[in-house]
């Protein structure tokens, strides 16, 4: 060995025998590290995600979309958990091996798909086409995008990398508190259904508990800061006809968190402080917006903004409550540990105790099937659905019956051309974190569902539940069986039918109390899905850039910013430039738009096109990409500039050319 090679492995000695002799799972002491990754696709060419709305194209940015991640290692055993939320509307099923290949050329083994959790906020304005299963493509995002879907994955990979490469010693808290006026019930009628002696139970019909997990270093100095909160992210977009892409009021309030914990100046997905709002139960949770919309006009983002500020800031400012309510913050102590499992969902059966008959049932789930309570249609009104129906593919009499009282409008889980429309194979996932249970459910899970899940695990172990939302892959929604016979929208989209929660509470329960027993290879794994990457053609193909006209060049101004800006009340600084499609690159790690300063004789940036008081519009019409910073009065006044950067292409098949654009400089009074 050579000299520096034992020098090295003497160091590496030392570090563990230090962290081994200090720190253990038993004192709480674990190896933590934070990480954030750009998931930003090309925005525009494709339509956004969530809505199901084939009109709404994205055409610009408000907020980039971010991983961010944590790395939990226990220092006793080197037993492994992470997590990660992402600013995207869902997890395709592909994207967890995806993203564990590369991380294997990285690190080896040391993570894999059992210790990795991807949950998705939902957001409805993210950029789609990463989709796989043939329904979801076809329904959500009407073509396959490669460039979105490697967006994302190279995303994640790159917070988690961080988060290993950040790994320290250090301490996690948890703690929770009560937000209210933020969500409410959008299906009261629906909600009802569930027994009124288990309603009685709660004091509202949706969850109003924020929960916490605070990471800080052995000097108590925080590293991240990671929240869940039932809220459907419908601020910015709920006229389905913004076309930006946002991150929606999780991802403004991890941008805020993040700014107040790192030094003034960091710009967002810099710095080495990392928050992340997740999604829980959030099936039929809606934001709490009773005020009127405003009329939009041009692309006026006054009424979208207004509510995503007033969303955003009610999960920062609680999350900071908890965060710094440092009395009540519970320190987590205990083991390190996942499972998961692969669930066929057309063999599974599961052993469930029913306490209303004090007996046995052996319950299994329906081949996969969208309702018509799903789209809003009433067979019984209009009897010429189900002929139209029948002419895509009429569901089998099996079918029918496994799934009523839901009238099947598309029999997805009959359907395999050109290959399957819908899953078969459904991942559970349960991550240990001491005393903390992370419970990776595969969709969008209804308050009393979300509300079983826990209080069944919780029975088990004794354990404080987190239900992670939209985790690893998808499967729409999950509504309690009692919900189910209303079959309205959440109740149409619970595919696998009226057994769905029971079976899928079972199996997490029965994986979380192999976890607790340490013994989670007792739990069989299953088979994978299958992937269908090699199967999808790409289908947003490029365009050739128009020539600006007059012998202008891309990047040059058209309508340049005024002189000075008396800042008073909150200020709109605009300029347009001549832009190239953004669908030609997603700048992912970069920005399509800077904000900077004149200081000392020189620029420094004090804002990219994700911070959320910036927006660039990209105006397909007549090619203009429009930059506009919404300056409070409480910013520095100074001297300012706007830049444009961007990519265009001559010719369809060609190459894209890079390019910028300045603004003239303007003062702020």
């Amino acid at each position: 060995m050579k000299t520096s090679e034992f020098s090295y492995a003497c160091i590496l000695f030392a570090v563990g025998f230090i962290s081994a002799t200090w720190g253990t799972d038993t004192d709480g002491v674990y190896k933590i590290g934070v990480g954030v990754g750009d998931i930003t696709g090309p925005p525009a060419g494709i339509v956004l995600n969530g809505h199901i709305n084939p009109f709404t194209y994205a055409a610009g940015i408000h907020t980039r979309q971010y991983a961010r991640a944590f790395v939990v290692e226990s220092i006793t055993t080197g037993n492994v958990i992470t997590y990660v939320t992402c600013d995207m509307g869902m997890i395709d099923h592909s994207m967890k091996p995806a993203v564990v290949a590369k991380l294997a050329a990285k690190f080896g083994s040391k993570y894999n798909e059992s210790n990795i959790l991807i949950s998705g906020t939902h957001t409805h304005s993210g950029v789609s086409g990463f989709m796989t299963y043939f329904a979801y493509l076809v329904i959500e995002s009407q073509k396959f995008n490669p460039i979105s879907y490697w967006a994302a994955v190279d995303g994640i990979v790159d917070a988690i990398t961080a988060a290993e490469l950040s790994l320290q010693d250090g301490k996690i808290f948890w703690h929770q508190g009560e937000l209210l006026d933020t969500n409410r019930n959008r299906r009261m009628d629906q909600y009802e259904m569930n027994p009124q002696e288990e309603r009685d139970a709660y004091p509202y019909s949706v969850d109003k508990d924020m929960i916490i997990l605070k990471f800080v270093d052995l000097a108590d100095n925080p590293i991240g800061l990671f929240a869940w909160y039932p809220l459907h992210p419908l601020s910015f977009n709920q006229r389905e006809d913004n076309p930006l892409v946002c991150s929606e009021s999780t991802g403004y309030a991890a941008v805020l968190f993040d700014a107040a914990l790192n030094p003034a100046g960091t710009l967002p997905g810099k710095g080495k402080f990392v928050s992340g709002f997740g999604s829980t139960n959030l099936g039929d949770v809606a934001p709490d917006n009773n005020d009127p919309i405003i009329s939009p006009s041009r692309i006026d983002l006054t009424d979208d903004m207004r509510k995503l500020r007033n969303n955003g800031n009610k999960l920062f400012n609680k999350a900071t409550q908890l965060f710094n309510d440092i009395a009540n913050l519970q320190p987590i102590s205990g083991p390190i540990g996942s499972v998961h499992r692969y669930v066929d969902t057309e063999t599974i059966e599961v052993q469930r105790f029913d306490e209303s008959t004090g007996q046995t049932q052996t319950m299994s789930l329906c081949k996969g099937a969208l309702g018509f309570g799903y789209v809003g249609l009433d067979p019984e009104e209009f009897p010429f659905l189900e002929t139209i129906r029948d002419l895509i593919k009429a569901p089998s009499e099996e079918m029918v019956q496994c799934q009523s009282p839901k009238i099947v409008a598309l029999a997805a889980g009959e359907m395999d051309d050109p290959w399957q429309w819908a899953p078969s194979i459904v991942e559970l996932q349960n991550l240990q974190l001491g005393s903390i249970f992370l419970a990776g459910v595969p969709g969008e899970f209804t308050t009393m569902a979300g509300r079983r899940v826990r209080n069944a695990i919780f029975n088990a172990t004794g354990d404080k539940v987190i239900v992670a939302g939209l985790s690893n892959n998808y499967i729409n929604y999950v509504a309690t069986p009692e919900e189910y016979e209303f079959q309205e929208y959440e109740a149409g989209a619970t595919a696998y039918g009226r057994n769905t929660l029971p079976v899928i509470t079972t199996l997490l329960q029965e994986m979380a109390v192999a976890l607790k027993d340490g013994t989670p290879e007792s739990i069989p794994i299953g088979d994978p899905a299958p992937s269908f990457l090699h199967l999808l053609p790409d289908d947003v193909k490029p365009r050739a850039d128009p020539t600006p006209t007059n012998g202008a060049e891309f990047g040059d101004v058209i309508i340049d910013v005024g002189p000075t800006y008396t800042v008073i009340t909150e200020t709109e600084v605009r300029a347009v430039f001549y832009a190239g499609s953004p669908r030609n690159s997603p700048m992912r790690k970069g920005t399509f738009l800077t904000v900077d300063k004149l200081e000392d004789g020189r620029w420094t940036t004090v804002k990219t096109d994700a911070d959320v008081d910036t927006a660039f519009y990209w105006n397909l019409v007549n090619h203009h990409g429009e930059i506009s910073w919404f300056v409070d009065p409480s910013f520095p006044k100074g001297t300012y500039r706007l830049r444009h950067f961007g990519y265009y292409r001559i010719i369809e098949d060609g190459i894209s050319i890079p390019y910028s654009g300045t603004s003239s400089q303007f003062i702020l009074l």
